[in-house]
């Protein structure tokens, strides 16, 4: 399966965004992040990704508005770390606490 250029940037921009946000939560979660690991997670993540993306995209447009497609990249990958790494958890237990900073009205214009 060949893709176009404009689908491989596509894919690239995702997964830099997924890796920065990942890298994000883990430092501000004083978790030690392995990236290599979540590597594996994004390449599983991606068709969920997409088909959700789409979807988001048809009920905005069909209300008039238009998905902020990297505050909604951030927001899903975000949400996968969170439960996935169980950062609430982890944080928790060290008597802190720690919240998703992204929420899916974010993704909205």
């Amino acid at each position: 399966m060949s893709q176009n250029p404009v689908e491989t940037i596509d894919v690239i921009t995702t997964v830099a965004l997924a890796t920065e946000t990942y890298i994000d939560v883990m430092k501000n979660a004083k978790m030690e992040p392995q990236v290599p690991d979540f590597a594996f997670d994004i390449q599983e993540a991606l068709p969920v990704f997409y088909k959700e993306l789409e979807g988001l995209k048809e009920q905005l447009e069909a209300e008039g508005q238009e998905v902020e497609e990297n505050t909604f990249t951030r927001y899903f990958f975000e949400k996968l770390v969170f439960d996935k790494y169980k950062v609430v958890e982890t944080v928790a237990n060290n008597g802190e606490k720690i919240k998703p900073f992204y929420k899916l009205s974010d993704c909205r214009f």
